[in-house]
């Protein structure tokens, strides 16, 4: 009205900022939801390490998917995450970078967790032997280790389980809490 009247030149309006939008409250899938979605898996020991992982963890997905073997123990047991893949922005395509808080951080693992780690290692291990190839070091890889599996790809197998099993309203983020 001021603009109108011609109080002042312009509505200085225009240059604000929109309030933050607040954020969803988090609703965490039930621990049958999760069982549901890792027993579901276990035709697929990596999607199925991968979820046992995180729902231990309650790390971020591409915290999961940059995990090397050399971040793991299992003699006592503890992860370190220290890094994660993120999109790198138009053109770059994904990047290893430090945590979401640049803070590494140790988590313990519990003798299941430790147990699910050690097969998928022998496992990834006799395949890498059987082809003929050294192991990398990625724990999550579609080329025995050498090259971490991307997030969004975990993402979308996710998905696939997850509506598979008419469970439409858990996300992977989900599992983190």
């Amino acid at each position: 009205q001021a603009v109108k009247w011609q109080w002042i030149a312009r509505n200085p309006a225009t240059d604000a900022s929109p309030p933050p939008v607040p954020a969803a409250k988090i609703q965490p899938p039930s621990p049958d939801d999760v069982r549901r979605l890792i027993l579901a898996a276990d035709h697929d020991p990596q999607l199925g390490t991968y979820l046992r992982l995180s729902a231990h963890l309650g790390a971020r997905r591409g915290e999961v998917c940059a995990l090397r073997w050399s971040d793991i123990n299992l003699d006592t047991g503890e992860v370190t995450i220290q890094r994660a893949w993120s999109g790198g922005g138009k053109g770059v395509g994904m990047v290893l970078k430090t945590t979401k808080t640049n803070q590494e951080r140790t988590v313990a693992l519990d003798r299941h967790a430790t147990a699910t780690l050690r097969a998928w290692r022998t496992e990834f291990a006799r395949v890498a032997l059987e082809l003929g190839g050294p192991l990398g070091p990625f724990v999550f890889s579609n080329d025995l280790g050498h090259t971490a599996v991307r997030p969004d790809v975990m993402t979308h197998r996710f998905g696939a389980l997850r509506d598979r099993l008419g469970l439409g309203h858990v996300r992977l983020h989900d599992l983190r809490h």
